[in-house]
Parts: C-alpha cells; structure tokens; sequence
C-alpha cells in the first residue's frame, strides 16, 4: 500500500500556504501526530504491515522525515529525507 499525504496550511495563519510543521516556523499544526494517527488507521483498516512500514519526504516533506524520526521513529522501519536540511530545533 501507498499513501500520499501532503500537510495543511496554518489554521492561524491567512497567508499560509500548504505545509508541514517541520519544526522550522510558527505552524501551530500537530503534524506529527497526524501522521502516527494515519499509520495507526491504516494498521488497523486496512491491515498495514507495521514491520513495512516507511516514511519518505521531499523538501518540506524531508523536513518532516526529521522531525518524526525523532518523535515517532518507532512508528517506521525507516524514514528517508530526500534534498530537506535538519531544522536546528530538531536537530538539538
């Protein structure tokens, strides 16, 4: 199975466009979470193998990758990070 999940603007924001809160601005959005909670769904609806289950990013989707390596690695057996820098809040 494939999943192509992209994130969502700011709710506080007019200007904002779609994203994921990598960790590198204000975005207030729980994206984090959001994804565990999508991996969780699909684990249990549609019987997702948990041991193949991977996460890749591109830009601001590779931003991303970092940021739920560190606070949801176990949720992956892999994450990979495609041309997106560690933001320095995740990194520290």
């Amino acid at each position: 199975m494939l999943a192509y999940v992209t994130g969502a603007p700011d709710a506080h924001s007019t200007t904002a466009s779609t994203e994921w809160n990598s960790g590198m601005g204000l975005n207030e959005n729980k994206d984090a979470e959001f994804i565990v909670a999508l991996v969780e769904y699909l684990e249990e609806n549609y019987k997702l193998n948990s041991d193949k289950t991977y996460a890749v990013g591109f830009s601001n989707g590779a931003f991303m990758t970092h940021r739920i390596a560190i606070e949801a690695g176990d949720t992956f057996e892999a994450i990979v990070s495609v041309a997106g820098m560690m933001p320095k809040a995740i990194w520290e």
